[in-house]
């Protein structure tokens, strides 16, 4: 008896400096795991060999698991400060960890609400699809306040592109993976080569056409026609999209 457990010590101290850490980054792990070290059950057929060894192997799990948490932790931090994902974020928990509440109900009418949360993202899932578009988002940051600062008069181009983000929101991995493909930011792009190489050029011609007073009125004519029909697409879109 003495044996046994002296041989069980000297394997466990190899645990002790995984436990340690565990401590130090999964803290909240650790009363749960405790409990389930110090407790034995004895109407099991299993013998005190294999249930050591099973705890032992919880340790290192518990570990694996902790340290997820903190990597998942670092990446929540990253989407709250980066602000620019936060729609989808939030749409994105909506829908998965809370399905059958009224707000998702009412935002996602087309989708089959059920009770198995299993089947759709967890917590986790969600906060890492999250901010793996936060970086690829990123990069396009700068241009979309470039654009906004020079071409003011693009920003409801720029807002119609960052509110896309909410037009679709997995609930499986394989649609997560499509999200990188239906997203809209290179659209910033292309605009912003648009407003260089024919928004600035639109622009001195304009301001030299209302220099000229008498072309001014086929001048606000042409733009009250291009933002009737700019707005007509517009609600038309949006209708479809509903």
């Amino acid at each position: 008896m003495i044996f046994f457990f002296f041989s069980h010590t000297v394997i466990d101290i190899f645990y002790v400096p995984i436990l340690s850490l565990l401590i130090i980054i999964g803290p909240w792990r650790v009363p749960g795991l405790l409990y389930k070290l110090i407790t034995f059950d004895f109407n099991t057929e299993k013998n005190f060999n294999e249930q050591l060894k099973n705890q032992r192997s919880l340790i290192v799990k518990q570990f694996v698991e902790a340290w997820i948490d903190l990597v998942t932790t670092l990446k929540l931090i990253v989407v709250l400060v980066a602000i620019i994902r936060l729609p989808f974020f939030f749409l994105i928990i909506l829908k998965n960890r809370f399905p059958n509440s009224a707000l998702s109900k009412r935002l996602f009418y087309e989708f089959i609400v059920d009770k198995a949360y299993d089947k759709k993202l967890t917590w986790r899932r969600c906060i890492q699809i999250t901010f793996k578009e936060t970086m690829r988002d990123i990069g396009y940051v700068p241009f979309a306040l470039i654009i906004i600062l020079i071409a003011p008069w693009r920003i409801v181009t720029i807002v119609s592109i960052y509110w896309s983000q909410t037009d679709r929101i997995p609930t499986q991995d394989i649609e997560a993976k499509k999200l990188k493909l239906s997203s809209r930011r290179h659209e910033i792009l292309k605009l912003f080569v648009v407003i260089l190489r024919h928004d600035f050029i639109c622009l001195l011609r304009a301001i030299f056409i209302t220099l000229t007073i008498y072309r001014l009125p086929s001048l606000l004519k042409i733009l009250y026609t291009y933002l009737t029909q700019y707005y007509k697409y517009s609600s038309g879109v949006s209708k479809k999209k509903l």
